[in-house]
């Protein structure tokens, strides 16, 4: 955990080690938070120049996630004090008041977002400006219909606190890359990112990168292999 000073070009280390893929949220008071391997909540405040250390507490119980490292994304609400986190290899959803009185932060699950083999979630959730909380998910295909994984984008709705899954990515401009082979009979390097299901719809395979929801509600993903950014338009998914 570093402080920066743009202006001057300098920076100092503050201390704690955060866990990989570790973002820092600033809350509506200016004071930095970002999460470390033990999943605890280390803040700066700014106007001390001192850290604090805090375990998540849900339900009076210390949170122990597994395995470990965590590997957590988490983004922050339109509220500037509730962030929500998952896990790269768990779908749970968390809510963290980073605004808790105490020495604890205060913590509630939500449940898993989505049910299967083998999730995997890295760098994919982002809050809309209306509150709501997106995420793509990988799981295990076993539907049957088709192998391999898919990706699934899924939305919770702090309102009626439900998650719900609005079915897997598919590429309506499937012919955006040419996955066919070259002269020497071998497909384009760094292009099995993407496989086939038995219609022909164009869907990712191996892994997300990033997802963003931008002002207007529209939803952002990164596919690589090859490096690809998907759009979900926003009318295409308010469902209410």
């Amino acid at each position: 955990m570093r402080l920066g000073d743009p202006k001057a070009k300098t920076y100092k280390e503050l201390g704690p080690q955060p866990t990989p893929y570790a973002t820092t949220l600033v809350d509506k008071a200016g004071r930095a938070h970002t999460l470390t391997d033990a999943m605890q909540v280390a803040q700066f405040d700014p106007a001390t120049g001192k850290i604090t250390m805090r375990d998540i507490e849900i339900g009076g119980t210390k949170y122990i996630p597994t395995p470990k490292p965590p590997i957590p994304t988490w983004k922050l609400a339109p509220d500037g004090r509730t962030a929500y986190a998952i896990l790269m290899s768990d779908p749970t959803l968390l809510e963290l008041d980073l605004m808790s009185a105490g020495s604890t932060v205060k913590a509630k699950r939500h449940g898993r977002m989505i049910e299967g083999q083998h999730p995997d979630c890295r760098c994919g959730l982002d809050v809309g400006p209306d509150g709501r909380v997106y995420a793509v998910i990988r799981v295990d295909n076993e539907t049957k219909f088709g192998t391999g994984y898919l990706h699934h984008l899924v939305r919770f709705n702090p309102k009626s606190q439900k998650s719900e899954d609005l079915g897997v990515l598919a590429v309506k401009n499937p012919d955006f890359f040419d996955f066919g082979p070259g002269p020497d009979g071998k497909a384009p390097p760094w292009s099995h990112g993407y496989h086939k299901l038995p219609d022909g719809t164009l869907t990712p395979l191996h892994h997300h990168m990033a997802l963003v929801v931008g002002r207007d509600g529209t939803v952002w993903v990164t596919i690589i292999y090859p490096f690809t950014v998907l759009r979900i338009e926003r009318l295409a998914l308010d469902t209410g």
